[in-house]
């Protein structure tokens, strides 16, 4: 009997967009404030991930049409891709989770360890 089952992938895709897209427009302008009052050297990622918190701040129905439309999209794709999905998307969320958690907390590990750009005095 062949499963044809789609909404699983589906939903897992919108948690794993919507928990990224959470990190970018509440977490990371936060981090990015106080790391731009402070004047605090930042590593290259930490400024990709403000770059693309700026981003989905600046074109916010950009950013609400690709987390609608990529899940719905899901419907549309073949058997062998929906399998591969149900493995894929959830590891890929987490690991973009990841990514944007240590790319901000860079900054803070910089300045405790004492590693990173070293302003000259």
């Amino acid at each position: 009997m062949k499963d044809d089952r789609k909404w699983d992938v589906a939903l897992s895709l919108l948690i794993g967009l919507m928990g990224c897209a959470g990190i970018l427009v509440v977490i990371a302008p936060r981090i990015g404030y106080v790391f731009r009052q402070l004047r605090v050297p930042l590593p290259d990622w930490t400024t990709m991930t403000l770059s693309l918190s700026d981003l989905a701040l600046a074109y916010p129905i950009l950013a609400a049409i690709v987390i609608t439309a990529a899940p719905a999209s899901v419907h549309a794709w073949d058997g062998r891709a929906v399998a591969i999905g149900r493995v894929a998307i959830p590891l890929l969320s987490l690991l973009a989770w990841g990514w944007l958690i240590f790319a901000l907390l860079l900054p803070f590990m910089s300045i405790l360890w004492g590693i990173g750009t070293k302003k000259g005095y």
